[in-house]
């Protein structure tokens, strides 16, 4: 049997469907398997990801833990190493009750250890708290004597806030006696206590007379500094440059510049008449804040004991996400430099007008230098103030006069030559000549029919072509006109914006200067 017999080519076809088959099962199992090992290798990645953060979770806990056990052992230490210092965290607790609610009865200071200033200060306290100003001096001056800024700042603050109460007919006789003392260690780089004491004055927490004494006492420090460096609370309340003028106007000069300082002289005087007077005294967060500090802060054995217990604390509370290493705040710490404060403040003026009014008294003078010279910057006269409007590629010079007549000029014959192109008499030329040949070989040769309808025609298409002329004549004429028109509409408008211009910002310049002005004699 041959090769090509039909039963041994139908048994091929049935080996090869076979092998097919038998691939392609192969093929679904190789797809199953890679199927299976990717899901396997999904899942073995989702769960070592889960170990990972379960572990991570795990360390965290465990690491917070630790943190806290440690600062437990450690606070533990502290307050055995305290317990010699009991009879001063007496004197504290003391303090704070008076503070807390101005109690009439005397505090328990009979053990009270002599070399605490805090203890006869707390007596000059409750001696305040019932009125009598001169027992109050006495024991505020036995305290100075052991320490003067300590007791200066505890009894400004403490008699004017004591029993959560404002209270600055309490305060003011003892700010006449210890503020010009404090006052006079105000450097530019203010302290906390420096900083609750000017706060307290500005919410009129020491009196009037303590108020004006700081208000003079800081215009003063601001004064030293160099000329351009007192500007910068004022700067606080500028806004940004304005956006560029949308002007048809193509160069504007000097004119942006002025635009600028009237808007910026604009914004001032807003800020001035929106800054509210302040109204009842007000204990600023700021204020307490340094007193609590400078109550707890200790004697000087036991203040570095009581500052590490803070973070100690902070830590047990927080279940070990406090860091241990934390340094808390001290009650006479550097808080910031007297031009940044400042600046703070006038900003908050709505929010805190208390704060905000003072500021803008402190810094009054740089206001009023700054408002002249924005005022100068707007309204002072440029000789050269001088724009251009443009029209078709014609440019047009324009001052507060009005146009520059020889620019017009130029501008007008630029547009003429643009639009008043002479049209070509070409044709009309070659029409006439040809219809003259034509009627004269008619003559000479005697051939009428023939010339004279040459003629005929060539007269007619030079007549047309001249009618054609003179009609793109007139419409240039009409579009020259129409052009020169534009062209004087549009310098005229220049003209009447640039004087407005000119004119808006010199008139409120002025205006708002003397609102400024106004507003600052108040003060």
């Amino acid at each position: 049997m041959s090769e090509s017999d039909p039963p041994f080519e139908l048994f091929e076809l049935f080996e090869q469907f076979g092998e097919r088959r038998q691939n392609r099962r192969i093929q679904d199992l190789e797809d199953s398997l890679s199927l299976l090992r990717a899901e396997q290798f999904d899942r073995s990645w989702r769960l070592q990801s889960e170990l990972r953060h379960v572990r991570g979770a795990l360390e965290q806990r465990l690491h917070r833990l630790a943190v806290s056990f440690d600062a437990l052992v450690e606070l533990s230490d502290l307050r055995s190493l305290l317990v010699p210092f009991a009879p001063y965290a007496l004197v504290r607790h003391q303090v704070r009750r008076l503070l807390a609610d101005g109690a009439s009865s005397p505090p328990l200071l009979a053990g009270a250890p002599a070399d605490y200033w805090l203890a006869p200060a707390a007596r000059g306290l409750h001696a305040a708290l019932g009125g009598s100003v001169d027992a109050a001096l006495h024991h505020f001056g036995a305290a100075a004597r052991l320490d003067a800024v300590r007791t200066g700042v505890f009894a400004l603050l403490a008699t004017a806030t004591a029993g959560g109460r404002p209270a600055p007919e309490r305060a003011a006789p003892f700010a006449e006696r210890f503020l010009p003392r404090l006052l006079a260690a105000f450097s530019a780089d203010v302290r906390r206590h420096e900083r609750a004491l000017w706060l307290a004055a500005a919410g009129g927490l020491l009196g009037a007379g303590a108020r004006d004494l700081v208000r003079r006492h800081l215009a003063a420090a601001l004064k030293r500094f160099p000329e351009e460096e007192r500007s910068t609370p004022v700067a606080s309340l500028l806004p940004p440059p304005p956006a560029q003028v949308r002007s048809e106007l193509v160069n504007l000069g000097e004119t942006p510049s002025r635009l600028d300082a009237a808007h910026r002289l604009s914004a001032l005087r807003t800020a001035l008449e929106g800054a509210a007077a302040p109204g009842e005294p007000v204990a600023a967060p700021e204020v307490t804040a340094a007193l609590e500090l400078l109550v707890g802060e200790g004697c000087a054995d036991e203040a570095p004991l009581v500052r590490r217990v803070e973070p100690l604390r902070r830590v047990l509370e927080s279940s070990g996400e406090h860091s241990p290493d934390a340094e808390p705040p001290l009650w006479d710490e550097p808080v910031g430099d007297l031009r940044e404060l400042l600046a703070a403040d006038v900003v908050a003026v709505r929010e805190d007008p208390a704060r905000g009014w003072f500021a803008l008294e402190v810094c009054a003078a740089p206001v009023l230098a700054a408002a002249e010279g924005l005022a100068d910057r707007a309204r002072r006269p440029l000789p050269d103030d001088r724009t251009s409007v443009s029209h078709r590629s014609a440019r047009v010079v324009l001052t507060s006069r009005g146009a520059d007549q020889d620019s017009l000029a130029a501008a007008e014959q630029r547009l003429e030559r643009l639009f008043a192109a002479p049209p070509s008499m070409r044709a009309v030329w070659w029409s006439a000549g040809s219809a003259a040949g034509a009627v004269l070989l008619a003559l000479v040769t005697g051939w009428f029919p023939l010339f004279l309808t040459v003629a005929v025609v060539a007269g007619v298409v030079g007549g047309w072509r001249y009618v054609d002329v003179r009609a793109e004549q007139a419409r240039q004429r009409d579009a020259v006109g129409a052009e020169l028109a534009a062209l004087h509409s549009r310098v005229e408008a220049g003209v009447r914006e640039w004087r407005s211009l000119l004119e808006r910002v010199s008139r409120a310049a002025e205006r708002d200067l003397a609102a400024v002005r106004e507003r600052l004699a108040r003060w």
